[in-house]
């Protein structure tokens, strides 16, 4: 499988700042696009993992910072921790969307179009099951770029696609609960929350697909993953303390559904605000 490299910058580093005004970066986030009536035009959203946030909102910070490429470089671009919408009724998924506005003259970016999202429909036409081949891209933790952002890509394959009916148990902010979620097998998932997840369907499949264009949908956002529970003996009689970052993983992550994120972001709160966007301009025209 061959990557086509522009899918990279659709990614961009997410965190906070300190008191000494440096910055530590927390995790992933990707931009989507939302279509508008007006032609050429649409409304742009940044969306990471909810505990990201989650995580900001408790050290009492009131701003989330994305570090994002320009055309020379990098920029830490601000927004306000009270921007990011969760789901209106699920307190339990992954997810927390915000808009954001980057001018193109000046940021090196890509979107994520709605359209390219893995829908029932398009997990249907298109046959997707497990073995599907999949990638993600984001922040690595021991190398993120110095000079811009360098997300850099994993792969893996579905292991099993989500289920309502059967759902899988996490631990976020250290509660456990449910959720509807794909799980994924992916070598070295660990420090990825918040990257987007695609499935990439080669060019030669069989398919009911009514359209053929696309052959790489967004399968959803990275949650996680699980950790291996080490026995103390495992570690205790060599006298070796392991860190929870050096802890090893199970390899299987979980992946919250496109369809979820699509949830979000049209949650009334936001649909509402696109509408009566959309009915401003349409006045001045």
């Amino acid at each position: 499988m061959i990557l086509p490299d522009d899918y990279r910058k659709c990614v961009i580093f997410v965190g906070y700042k300190k008191s000494d005004e440096t910055y530590v970066k927390l995790g992933t986030a990707f931009l989507v696009s939302v279509p508008s009536e007006r032609e050429n035009r649409g409304f742009n959203y940044i969306v990471t993992a909810k505990h990201i946030i989650a995580r900001i909102s408790e050290l009492n910070l009131g701003k989330v910072w994305l570090r994002v490429n320009t055309y020379e470089g990098f920029q830490w671009v601000d927004s306000d921790i009270t921007h990011w919408e969760p789901h209106p009724e699920d307190y339990n998924l992954d997810v927390s969307v915000a808009m954001l506005l980057l001018p193109r003259e000046k940021f090196d970016f890509k979107t994520i179009a709605l359209e390219n999202f893995t829908t029932h429909e398009v997990i249907d036409d298109f046959m997707i099951g497990v073995g599907e081949e999949i990638f993600l891209m984001g922040l690595f933790s021991k190398h993120t770029g110095t000079k811009k952002n360098v997300p850099i890509f994993r792969t893996g394959v579905i292991s099993l696609l989500a289920d309502p009916n059967e759902l899988v148990e996490v631990k976020i902010m250290g509660v456990r609960c449910e959720i509807e979620a794909h799980l994924v097998e992916a070598r070295s998932i660990g420090g990825l929350s918040g990257s987007p997840v695609f499935v990439y369907l080669g060019n030669f499949r069989p398919s009911n697909a009514k359209r053929t264009e696309a052959e790489i949908f967004l399968l959803g956002l990275m949650h996680g993953h699980w950790d291996v529970e080490s026995k103390p003996d495992e570690y205790e009689e060599d006298e070796v303390s392991l860190e929870k970052q050096e802890k090893v993983n199970m390899g299987i992550a979980i992946v919250i559904p496109s369809t979820k994120i699509v949830e979000v972001i049209n949650q009334p709160k936001l649909a509402d605000f696109r509408k009566q966007h959309e009915e401003r301009m349409r006045q001045k025209d």
